[in-house]
């Protein structure tokens, strides 16, 4: 028998030399360049293993030359898959030909092969092959990929007997979604045909408000992550009105994907689901309306920051600090100016918490406010935010204010963060002028503030200035006060001048 391969140089053809060198080559991870080889092999007596190296090959540097051979493969029970591996991405319309061809070639798995192949390369003209063969699952597939007038026309005929082609041609011809969702279907192409119809506009709000209301949580899922692609006002509404008849793993997913959609028209329904229901409900909620945002937000997480569920409480005041946006800051200063004091404390926190510096002006005023917890809340606001033009400002307060302790925390805290120099904050605590220790004396506390809250921290003793509590009698004057939170006392003598300062720190 003849051997058909490469002459040796002592003229005889021996393909067993050939496929030798041939296989070290491809042990060896080699790129064939030279097509021919390739061919040869395909033709010769090689090995399956060799042939099938070869076809790998091919598929990479393969062309309308090497078609013929591979095409010859396609009717080989062992060879027709790598043949069919190598045809496919071959830009020439030689292997349509070939493929289509081969068709009636073949049977069974071989002809399955085939046809799939032709739908990888969605060859046009190969409708007129594939049709007669409808309702081979393999031709339908095949066709809706081809995805040509004539295909989807065939395939909407024969709907029942290839649903999942009829999907697949849907995404040409919309209207196949309609059918799907009519006839009898099996589900999971019905739950995909439901997707289709929504993300095409194809009476998408009342599909979604249907599938809500189905009771099937694959259906409802499947109708809410279709409307994440549609981003109609209506589409937000028909969600947002479901929410309150939802079951509570349905009503989460609802209003996680109302967050996400970020549309302020679903801010009525998040802001009941957050107040009320299962505290997971409300997490979700709160977690969406920090996504939405707007003023109309913050004074309801503000409240909920109180809530008697610890989770929900802290996931509102970090969904506080969260929300971006000159509204949200807006909010926040309104809350300042609040008539509960609750809620001014509360829009203290946030200002710090968010960094809001343009709050400093209401947060001064605030610091003046008769509830004790209000005033220390404002000036905590203060030490965070206030800058050292604002010093002379908290000062003034700070002479004047029932809260020293809180006061003079915030004069530091500003004082620390912009670098500036302590200044002197003097706060009187108590004066007395007379006979000291024991003889008749006189409070003159107010008297000694006035003096420090208009600036003269060094003054005279003299006694026009505090009157005569002991005649006769050379006086004294005992001031204790406070020097930027540090206690301080000093006793001059009559005729004597009081400086008011920070006391010396010995060693």
């Amino acid at each position: 028998m003849t051997k058909r391969g490469y002459a040796s140089p002592d003229g005889r053809r021996d393909v067993v030399l050939l496929a030798a060198c041939l296989a070290g080559l491809f042990a060896a991870g080699a790129a064939f360049a030279d097509e021919g080889a390739l061919i040869a092999v395909l033709k010769s007596d090689a090995p399956i293993e060799q042939k099938s190296a070869a076809c790998r090959q091919l598929a990479i540097v393969g062309t309308k030359q090497a078609v013929p051979a591979l095409a010859a493969l396609l009717v080989d029970e062992k060879l027709s898959h790598m043949a069919r591996y190598a045809l496919e991405p071959i830009p020439d319309p030689a292997v349509d030909s070939a493929l289509r061809e081969a068709v009636g070639k073949v049977t069974g798995v071989l002809r399955t092969g085939v046809i799939n192949s032709i739908g990888v390369r969605r060859d046009g003209k190969a409708t007129s092959v594939l049709i007669p063969l409808l309702p081979d699952p393999a031709a339908a597939m095949a066709l809706a990929r081809i995805g040509a007038s004539s295909a989807v026309d065939a395939l909407e005929k024969g709907l029942p007997a290839n649903p999942d082609a009829c999907l697949l041609a849907a995404e040409k011809k919309p209207e196949l979604y309609d059918r799907l969702l009519a006839g009898n279907t099996p589900a999971p192409v019905r739950v995909a045909a439901l997707r289709g119809a929504i993300v095409n506009g194809r009476s998408a709000a009342d599909r979604i408000s249907g599938a809500l209301r189905s009771g099937d949580y694959a259906t409802a899922a499947t109708a809410v992550g279709a409307s994440m692609e549609l981003r109609e006002r209506k589409i937000t509404d028909v969600l947002a009105d479901a929410v309150p008849g939802l079951a509570d793993d349905l009503k989460i997913l609802v209003i996680q994907a109302l967050g996400a959609r970020g549309d302020g028209g679903a801010t009525g329904a998040l802001i009941q689901a957050a107040r009320t229901g299962e505290a997971r409900v409300r997490l979700a909620a709160v977690a969406s309306l920090a996504q939405i945002g707007g003023a109309v937000v913050v004074p309801v997480l503000a409240e909920l920051t109180s809530d008697g569920n610890s989770e929900v409480a802290d996931a509102a005041r970090q969904a506080l600090g969260g929300i971006a946006g000159d509204e949200a800051d807006k909010a926040v200063a309104a809350m300042l100016s609040d008539r509960i004091p609750s809620v001014r404390r509360m829009g203290a926190t946030l200002a710090v918490q968010r960094r809001t510096t343009g709050a400093v002006p209401a947060l001064l005023k605030m610091a003046a406010d008769s509830d004790v917890e209000t005033g220390k809340a404002a000036f905590k606001g203060l030490g965070a935010l206030a800058g050292k033009s604002d010093l002379p400002a908290l000062l003034a307060i700070l002479l004047g204010t029932k809260h020293i302790e809180a006061a003079e925390q915030a004069v530091a805290a500003v004082c620390a963060r912009s670098g500036a120099s302590m200044p002197a904050a003097i706060v009187v605590k108590s004066a007395v002028y007379g006979d000291l220790p024991a003889g008749k004396s006189k409070d003159v506390t107010k008297r000694v503030a006035k003096l420090v809250k208009d600036g003269k921290l060094a003054f005279g003793t003299a006694e026009g200035e505090f009157g005569d509590p002991a005649p006769g009698i050379v006086k004294k004057l005992t001031v204790d006060y406070t020097c930027n939170g540090v206690d301080a006392s000093l006793t001059v003598m009559e005729g004597d001048t009081v400086t008011l300062a920070a006391p010396s720190v010995s060693g």
